[in-house]
């Protein structure tokens, strides 16, 4: 689709197919994102590992996890046991805390319907059919977006799982500069530290 088109200007039918295609593509993108937390668990895993089996039992480690959340505890322990550099430490917490928030994203994508508003629109509900269910419906336009955000943590989860290994094997050659979301996430994580500061404290009676 034209990214200056408007959707609703397009007939019913041609928005559904776009829309259909949109789902796809989030949900892919989503995907990626989650082979690189796959690729940094079992590098994490098989760190000082001279088992020449060694991959094969960390991938069956990270299989035997069904929920994603304890998949994130279980990576979020294994890299803070190995990683001791500050720098590193500080940016992996501000990409964790992104990727169990981001996850809910997923999940609003992955389950929901598409339903035709006033037969002038074509949209996304995220859980349809939960009683009661508050979330916003999202527009092709809105589904694009998040696509674009999870192709982004893809890209950071990378250069993070990079910076890892650098402090293994530092290689100057291979030197990457901060991905904008990590410094997005330093800004917002400063300027709540800043509120936090600036926050009048209770007097006790």
């Amino acid at each position: 689709m034209p990214k200056k088109l408007d959707p609703k200007t397009l007939p019913l039918p041609v928005q559904t197919a776009y829309m259909i295609s949109a789902i796809g593509e989030c949900l892919m993108a989503w995907a990626t994102a989650e082979a690189q937390l796959y690729f940094l668990f079992t590098a994490q895993m098989v760190h000082q590992s001279e088992n020449p089996q060694r991959y094969i039992v960390a991938g069956n480690v990270w299989s035997a996890i069904i929920s994603f959340e304890t998949k994130m505890r279980v990576l979020h322990g294994v890299i803070d046991a190995n990683i001791k550099d500050s720098t590193a430490r500080e940016n992996w917490a501000l990409i964790y805390n992104y990727v169990t928030m981001m996850v809910g994203k997923r999940n609003e994508v992955a389950h929901g319907t598409i339903v035709n508003v006033d037969d002038k629109e074509i949209v996304l509900q995220p859980f349809q059919w939960h009683i009661p269910h508050k979330r916003k419906a999202l527009s092709l336009v809105q589904l694009k977006k998040r696509t674009a955000d999870f192709v982004e943590l893809h890209d950071t989860l990378a250069w993070i799982s990079l910076q890892f290994s650098l402090l293994v094997k530092p290689c100057p050659k291979m030197h990457q500069p901060t991905p904008d979301l990590v410094l997005r996430l330093q800004k917002q994580a400063a300027q709540n530290r800043a509120k936090k500061k600036h926050r009048p404290q209770s007097s006790e009676a």
